[in-house]
């Protein structure tokens, strides 16, 4: 029976260690966790219905289907680093077919590369966030 038990802590662990690499490789230029079109963010704290320490699972394929009024992720510059902020979608211009900007409530423009995906199509996960920012 013990070596039962300790088979799968061992193999729970193995798991957990391969997740936390694969996510710690996989940084972008601001600090967040990207695999293909889907970003892993670690809420640093309290917003948008999110608890902190939370992981939001967000994929930027989300953006295709964003409307008027909708709110979106992106990130904010601030001095060398960048968080991640909410704001509702006020308009979308497409520049190119891989290019649009993003005109926001609070009158900001951003570039597509700068906004993250929608939050109707964001999930969180508080115990693997927990995990993740230990």
């Amino acid at each position: 029976m013990r070596k039962i038990i300790f088979d799968v802590v061992v193999v729970i662990y193995i798991i957990i260690t391969v997740f936390v690499t694969a996510c710690l490789l996989s940084y972008n230029d601001y600090g967040v966790s990207t695999f293909g079109n889907t970003s892993f963010i670690i809420a640093d704290r309290n917003f948008a219905g999110f608890e902190k320490n939370d992981l939001i699972v967000v994929s930027k394929d989300s953006l295709d289907n964003v409307k008027k009024g909708d709110q979106i992720l992106y990130y904010k510059r601030n001095g060398d680093s960048a968080v991640v902020e909410v704001s509702k979608l006020k308009d979308v211009d497409k520049v190119t077919e891989n290019e649009s900007t993003y005109s926001l409530y609070d009158e900001n423009r951003l570039s597509s590369d700068y906004v993250i995906g929608s939050l109707s199509s964001a999930d969180s996960y508080s115990i693997l966030g927990n995990i993740l920012s230990v």
